[in-house]
């Protein structure tokens, strides 16, 4: 968001081009409405999917809270982010992950990070090597 958010100030030349509640709105509804879900996601309303994220707003980077859509547009980098909800399901709390195994996310990472490489120019891949990617 705080890119998206950077990027449109910058390109129109106008600080106050998009606001952090556009933006937040946009990265939420305006998510769901792109992907043809806005019946069913984007937003807290009865009969839409229960979708959501705690975010801990503890940490030093994360202080002064002077506007909290601002704080969640500009601050966030996703770390932050404590319990996750999906259609009313935890998938997270407090940092734990519930459903998915971290350690298989990552092999099944590796896994689809080496087929790639493998279909890589040869040039690419040693130059990935070096940068140690």
């Amino acid at each position: 968001m705080d890119t998206g958010a950077k990027l449109q100030k910058l390109m129109l030349q106008d600080n106050a081009a998009i606001s952090a509640h556009q933006m937040l709105k946009m990265a939420t509804q305006g998510g769901a409405a792109a992907l043809g879900l806005g019946d069913e996601t984007g937003s807290l309303e009865e009969g839409k999917a229960a979708d959501f994220i705690c975010v801990d707003l503890t940490e030093p980077h994360m202080r002064p809270i002077h506007n909290l859509e601002s704080l969640l547009v500009y601050s966030t980098t996703g770390l932050e982010v404590k319990t996750v909800v999906c259609h009313g399901k935890i998938l997270m709390d407090d940092g734990e992950f519930k459903v998915l195994d971290p350690e298989e996310v990552y092999s099944q990472v590796d896994r689809f990070k080496n087929k790639i490489q493998e279909n890589l120019p040869r040039s690419h891949v040693r130059s990935a090597a070096r940068r140690g990617q």
